[in-house]
C-alpha cells in the first residue's frame, strides 16, 4: 500500500510539530521552487532557526539536483531539511554536506518511520500505510 504525495506532506507536517518546530505552513503546491513546507524550531525557548522542508515519496534514491534545488531556495539563516520515503544518492550526500554551502539534512524512509514512532505520530486510516525502503 502506498502513500500518496499530500498525504506524505501531512505525515511530516504533523512530524514536524510534534518535533518543536512552529509556525508550520505548506508552500503553494506548484511552483514551490523545493520547498514544501516551512517553519521555526524552537529550541528551549533561547534560539529560533528556521527550517525549509522538502517533501518526496520516492521508491528510489534523491539524487543531488533535488538537494541543490533545496538549498537554492533557502532564505538567508534558514536551514533545509530533506524527507524522503526512500533514500539518498552518494551524490545528494555530498552535496548535502559540501563544506563551502549551507548543509541540508537528510531524512531518509527508515528514519521518518522511526521519528514517527518516537514522537507517537500516527497515520491515520485515510492516509495508509508509510512504505520505506532501505537504501
Amino acid at each position: 500500500m502506498k502513500l500518496s504525495p499530500m498525504a506524505f506532506e501531512n505525515v511530516v507536517e504533523r512530524l514536524l510539530v510534534a518535533c518543536g518546530v512552529h509556525d508550520v505552513t505548506r508552500t503553494p503546491p506548484t511552483n514551490d521552487a523545493g520547498v514544501d513546507v516551512r517553519g521555526v524550531l524552537v529550541i528551549e525557548e533561547l534560539m529560533w532557526v528556521r527550517v525549509a522542508v522538502q517533501v518526496k515519496r520516492y521508491s528510489g534514491n534523491v539524487s543531488r539536483p533535488d538537494i541543490q534545488k533545496l538549498r537554492d531556495s533557502l532564505s538567508h539563516g534558514e536551514v533545509g531539511w530533506f524527507f524522503t520515503t526512500g533514500g539518498y544518492s552518494e551524490g545528494a550526500r555530498v552535496e548535502a554536506q559540501a563544506k563551502d554551502r549551507q548543509p541540508i539534512s537528510l531524512i531518509s524512509g527508515l528514519e521518518v518511520a522511526d521519528l514517527l514512532i518516537k514522537y507517537s505520530v500516527a497515520i491515520d486510516d485515510s492516509e495508509q500505510v508509510l512504505q520505506v525502503e532501505e537504501a
